[in-house]
């Protein structure tokens, strides 16, 4: 199984020969150069393809096949897009792969922070069930995508609507929900800071704080080493604006995202 596995993720790049267990590259079998040849995304899927192929070789009968749950941890992790299709094509064939009749199903729990990978995994009908966990909570996805921007906006809606502390997570949010409105609205600024000193954002830098929370929590710096960093109130205050922003400016996208909210009542 595991020379077609190969086969099917690199096609003739990379050539699994069984009888001497060694990987070759055209004609030149790699050896121990393998781990400096090969990328580290492809010897990931390398790794995912023998993990799958040590699995059905421990099988003694259709029973056993009948018992398998995988639990596959993000297995495009540091991958090259072109192999993450051949990933979801391995997941996608599990039944074929353990039953040629194709009639078992084969059970496995996939977890994964790439939307995505999730989106893909989702628009081809590979899982059954979508789940996803906010705030430390394991909730249903009733729709067949997500989209890392709602899910920003949800962060923020969570700190300055619903009561929930700022994380170490909220300034990213901050950044992401605007950077993709000045990719939207402006592009013509050259970067972050030129488009908040834009006349359309007069309103968002009336919050002190803002580009210094979303810059700094953004890039691994601790706002907390500064002499005055911003509180739990100051980056509410931030969440807030943003959220204000949205509605006065683009409320379509709050209302897409079932955050709605009254612009006056929360100011």
């Amino acid at each position: 199984m595991l020379a077609n596995l190969v086969h099917s993720v690199f096609g003739t790049r990379y050539v699994f020969n069984p009888d001497g267990f060694t990987i070759s590259l055209g004609d030149a079998e790699l050896g121990d150069d393998a781990e400096d040849i090969m990328s580290d995304g492809e010897k990931f899927v390398l790794a995912f393809c023998h993990y799958v192929a040590s699995t059905w070789s421990l099988l003694e009968s259709n029973d056993d096949a009948k018992k398998l749950f995988f639990v596959i941890d993000d297995p495009i992790s540091s991958l090259d897009y072109r192999y993450v299709y051949s990933v979801v094509q391995v997941i996608r064939d599990f039944n074929v792969l353990f039953d040629k009749s194709g009639n078992l199903r084969v059970r496995f729990l996939l977890l994964t922070h790439n939307s995505a990978f999730f989106n893909m995994l989702a628009r081809n009908k590979i899982v059954q069930d979508l789940y996803t966990l906010h705030d430390g909570k394991i909730s249903k996805c009733d729709k067949r995508y997500i989209t890392p921007y709602s899910e920003h906006l949800q962060d923020l809606y969570d700190v300055a609507i619903e009561g929930s502390s700022p994380t170490h997570t909220t300034g990213n949010s901050i950044r992401q929900v605007i950077e993709t409105l000045w990719r939207f609205d402006n592009p013509a600024e050259p970067d972050l800071l030129h488009y908040l000193n834009a006349k359309e954002c007069s309103d968002l830098r009336k919050c002190e704080f803002i580009y210094t929370v979303c810059n700094d929590q953004s890039h691994g710096a601790s706002i907390f080493d500064r002499d005055q960093p911003p509180d739990d109130k100051a980056i509410k205050r931030a969440c807030l604006a943003v959220l204000n922003h949205l509605q006065d400016r683009y409320p379509g996208q709050l209302i897409a995202s079932g955050l709605e909210f009254k612009t006056g009542n929360n100011k």
